[in-house]
């Protein structure tokens, strides 16, 4: 009988991680959340752009999407905005640039390793000077503006886009670990 009793608690641990991680995953592919940020940058209006899996949203100061910008790929990509505003996007093949409001493409190149550092994703200075750096707090990444004697929080990700990402990390190895006890338990009850 508690064996029983053990064998239905995994199932259910299995059914519930496995439903969390299934959602998390539809969530990120069709685009209604965002796990991973691939750079921002803020502009001379205090406007930010945040890079998503598949867009690079400008948000106005006040939170409101201004305008979605294509990043001109369907995989990972970097970016930045330079002192004169124009953004620089790095798919990994292609060095683009293009205005700050999506438009024509300035320039197209091919590149070979020597395109955006890594740090374009978690630091930037605007063209006035302000210092924001990207942080993770309580596994909830923000962005701050680096001021005295506190940073100043002017984004946070989403409470959706949190929770799935949260889903993803803790509900993959809770479903696998969920498999692992069922699959050692369905074996032990087959043998003799």
């Amino acid at each position: 009988m508690i064996h029983k009793e053990k064998f239905r608690r995994t199932i259910l641990c299995m059914v519930i991680a496995g439903s969390a991680v299934v959602f998390s995953a539809f969530s990120v592919i069709t685009g209604k959340a965002c796990t991973f940020y691939q750079g921002f940058a803020v502009d001379g209006d205090g406007n930010l752009y945040i890079g998503k899996t598949q867009v690079i949203e400008v948000l106005k100061p006040n939170g409101d999407v201004l305008r979605r910008i294509d990043p001109c790929t369907s995989r990972g990509y970097r970016f930045t905005m330079d002192a004169d505003q124009t953004l620089w996007i790095d798919t990994g093949g292609y060095l683009y640039r293009t205005d700050r409001f999506g438009g024509a493409r300035i320039e197209s190149r091919e590149i070979h390793g020597d395109g955006l550092s890594v740090s374009v994703l978690y630091e930037y200075v605007s063209a006035d000077g302000t210092a924001y750096r990207m942080k993770n707090r309580f596994l909830r990444p923000c962005i701050v503006r680096m001021e005295e004697p506190e940073d100043v929080a002017i984004y946070k990700m989403p409470v959706f886009d949190s929770t799935v990402r949260l889903l993803l990390i803790f509900g993959v190895p809770c479903f696998l670990a969920a498999a692992g006890l069922f699959a050692m338990k369905t074996r032990m009850k087959d043998r003799p």
